[in-house]
């Protein structure tokens, strides 16, 4: 029988099957590929003392830092030891160098996982995500593995096996936790998901955004401006709730409203998503100061405070989640500057707002999916029915002005035949659900929908 302790050869997660022979350390270089920025690349298998190496080599050369320019180290890799990983990662989390993949390069096992740590400080203990992968670039995850001799071993040699395993996931968890390091939990899960016989690699757009990772370089979308706003708040919508994003028809009323100040355009969705009462997305492209210099701009949901939701824009995201990484477009001449004239043009899609609804029909909008009709105009009220997108019901009555956005008084002024009239005010009484309507719908039900669900 060949030695038990042969099996806690262990690579674990994010491991190599190593094809034989004597294992090489990394190695670290100045500079590499220019188009992604790099300062420092790290080469070869990872082994053991890699990370105590490399923190060393980077203490002896001289990297920009700070503010305005963040120091890349670009990797090409393809594994090795689990928890040289972790210790590599924890290097680059703390100096904050963002990490890049290169075109022709692989980022495979411990070394996805040291290329998930990369990141932006930008002071006052804010941090933003810094991993960028070329579309001719590789990056691939795995569940654990065993290095191990053929051979009989015995029972307690496979417990011990086991339980290294399981203590290098919690490993990992724990520095997620520790180090607030931007691996998302879906990430993780796909990764343990995947055997070592195979790779999870990033290769769409959807991949990209649900694991905030950059595809870095690409140029313009073909789409109209509905269609990128539709995609970006989409993309950002499976990051933020950790579900991959699904490719649907874009709404007539995605753009709600685009407003230029010098260099920056900022567009707001005119739809929430997910539902009734969700929040609004809101791009802001151009303009200067942004702590990634290389956004293209921000986006969130500012309504919703959820955390994680204000981050940079990419380009990828303007594209469909389905798109494949590959075949994404090469960038062109003055893209940039392109990319903003498709959005000079201040709109507002539903400007001519008014608080009830001609003619006696109307239509479900605004919405991914579906709206709830209520028994009651409250968001509180049971709900009797969903209504998908696009359903057509009968209008009964005049509108209903209440307090759930705390503007009844003005809504009602605004609302009335010799109110106000003012549409910025009737906007922002439809925009905050003060006013609700009462509608029947294909089956004989009676209920009340807000008026911002309904054209």
């Amino acid at each position: 029988m060949r030695h038990p302790f042969l099996l806690c050869r262990f690579l674990a997660i994010l491991a190599l099957w190593l094809a034989g022979g004597a294992t090489l350390a990394a190695d670290f270089s100045r500079g590499g590929n220019s188009v992604m920025g790099c300062d420092v690349t790290l080469s070869g298998q990872i082994t053991s003392g890699d990370a105590t190496r490399m923190d060393s080599y980077l203490d002896t050369i001289d990297l920009p830092s700070g503010y305005v320019r963040t120091s890349v180290l670009c990797l090409d890799s393809p594994g090795g030891g689990y928890s040289e990983g972790i210790k590599l990662a924890e290097i680059i989390s703390r100096r904050g160098l963002a990490t890049a993949v290169g075109p022709g390069q692989r980022c495979e096992s411990a070394c996805a996982l040291a290329f998930m740590a990369g990141r932006i400080l930008a002071g006052d203990g804010y941090s933003e995500a810094k991993r960028r992968l070329h579309p001719a670039g590789q990056l691939g995850f795995h569940a654990p593995g065993l290095t191990v001799d053929n051979g009989t071993y015995t029972e307690q040699s496979v417990a011990r096996a086991y339980e290294v395993a399981v203590l290098s996931v919690r490993e990992l968890i724990e520095f997620r936790k520790r180090a607030s390091l931007n691996f998302p939990e879906t990430l993780l899960l796909e990764m343990l998901g995947t055997p070592p016989s195979r790779m999870r690699r990033i290769e769409t757009v959807g991949d990209a955004a649900l694991w905030k990772v950059e595809i870095f370089p690409v140029g313009n979308p073909r789409s109209g401006a509905a269609e990128m706003v539709w995609n970006a708040c989409s993309n950002l919508q499976g990051y933020v709730q950790g579900s991959r994003p699904r490719n649907e028809p874009v709404p007539a009323d995605t753009i709600g409203d685009i407003r230029r100040q010098g260099t920056t355009i900022t567009i707001r969705s005119g739809i929430g998503f997910l539902g009734e009462g969700q929040p609004r997305c809101q791009i802001t492209l151009g303009g200067t100061g942004y702590v990634d210099k290389d956004a293209i701009g921000y986006i969130d949901f500012p309504e919703a405070g959820i955390p994680g939701s204000f981050t940079a824009l990419y380009k990828t995201m303007l594209f469909a989640p389905d798109t494949r990484i590959a075949d994404l477009p090469a960038p062109q001449q003055r893209d940039r500057e392109n990319l903003l004239a498709r959005f000079t043009t201040p709109r507002h899609s539903r400007g001519g707002a008014s608080c009830g609804l001609t003619g006696q029909r109307a239509r479900v909008t605004n919405v991914r999916e579906y709206v709830n009709m209520r028994q009651m105009p409250d968001f509180d009220a049971p709900v009797m029915r969903r209504l998908p997108l696009g359903a057509t019901v009968q209008v009964f009555g005049n509108p209903i002005i209440t307090n759930l956005g705390g503007m009844r008084a003005a809504c009602a002024d605004a609302c009335r035949p010799a109110g106000t009239g003012n549409l910025q005010m009737i906007r922002r009484c439809i925009d905050s659900n003060s006013i609700w309507i009462n509608i029947m719908d294909s089956r004989g039900v009676r209920g009340f929908v807000s008026r911002q669900f309904l054209d």
